[in-house]
């Protein structure tokens, strides 16, 4: 039911955007109301889930290491999430038939507002699980790609900028690369890198009183949304990216290779044969603009939040919090 009046509600938001891009505005205020609301879903989802996982796990496993419970709730997570995910990037691939390219550009910003929203939920949520657990992994967190080795993390340096800005470069290229492969389903990557960001950062903070941590992990949160939200819109650029030239090109590959014997029909990919006949539609002279202008938009987003976090967060967090 729940599922269901939730799929409801962002079934009309799409239209009332869509009648906004059709007269040649930004749904703006649509596009806020969209980030705040998934934002909120993902946060209580990844809390609810973590508790079942905890009780589930703690009765097989006593004094289990909270950040392993939290990355295990991914298993519930996911799912719920990546349907969002897909009911999104479906909605703008079928404007590619209509579109003209200022309406997919602001398009693919409100669904990268929106997919923010998704990320930032299980990031600040996590972080305040393992703030109150006060336990977690950092050799686990230091699996996730979306920060540098942070030994020299507070060196506020040109080496260290052009360190984080190549790190950073290198994640989108990887990300692009798995979403290709993996079209929407690659968002997993971006979630678990959320719980494993979060872990990373509560074993960074100082250990002090409960009170006084969870301060710290709200503080250090506020510090870091303003290079934290160009930084991964960036990254979702990428993925998104990836996600389009997936069905453009990929897709098609793997029917041209069915249609040899070289590989076996699936009914998974049955189901994808109408987004890719949508894309083949699609003007090749537009495709290559969209793809130029993602991939701008993709490194200018990665750069200004590369100079944000070296110059400006690292130096605030280290004097506040005397890291």
């Amino acid at each position: 039911m729940l599922v269901r009046i939730a799929e409801e509600i962002l079934e009309n938001t799409l239209i009332r955007v869509e009648d906004k891009i059709r007269t040649g505005t930004f749904p703006t205020f649509l596009t806020i109301q969209v980030f705040v609301y998934l934002f909120f879903i993902s946060f209580i989802l990844t809390i609810a889930a973590f508790v079942i996982m905890y009780y589930l796990v703690n009765f097989l496993i006593p004094n289990v290491n909270a950040s392993l419970i939290t990355l295990l709730s991914l298993v519930v997570i996911v799912p719920i999430l990546t349907i969002v995910t897909a009911r999104l990037i479906v909605w703008l691939l079928e404007g590619f038939r209509v579109d003209n390219l200022s309406q997919s550009l602001r398009k693919s910003f409100f669904v990268l507002f929106s997919l923010l929203g998704l990320f930032l939920g299980p990031f600040i949520s996590s972080g305040y699980i393992l703030t109150l657990f006060q336990n977690s992994t950092p050799v686990l967190a230091q699996t996730s790609f979306v920060l540098p080795a942070i030994a020299q993390y507070f060196s506020i340096s040109i080496p260290m900028f052009l360190k984080v800005l190549t790190h950073n470069l290198s994640v989108a290229g990887v990300l692009l690369l798995l979403a290709i492969f993996l079209g929407e389903d690659a968002f997993f990557i971006l979630l678990y890198n959320a719980v494993a960001l979060a872990t990373l950062i509560t074993d960074l903070l100082p250990k002090t009183d409960l009170a006084h941590a969870i301060a710290n992990w709200l503080l250090f949160t506020i510090m870091s949304l303003p290079h934290m939200i160009p930084e991964f819109l960036g990254f979702l650029a990428f993925y998104l990216l990836g996600v389009y030239i997936s069905f453009r090109y990929w897709e098609p590959l793997k029917e041209w290779l069915k249609e040899n014997g070289l590989l076996l029909r699936s009914e998974v990919y049955k189901e994808l044969e109408e987004e890719i006949d949508i894309i083949e539609r699609w003007q090749k002279k537009m495709s290559g603009y969209y793809v130029l202008m993602m991939f701008i938009l993709g490194v200018i987003l990665i750069i200004v939040g590369a100079i944000i976090e070296v110059f400006v967060t690292a130096p605030i967090i280290r004097a506040i919090l005397k890291i």
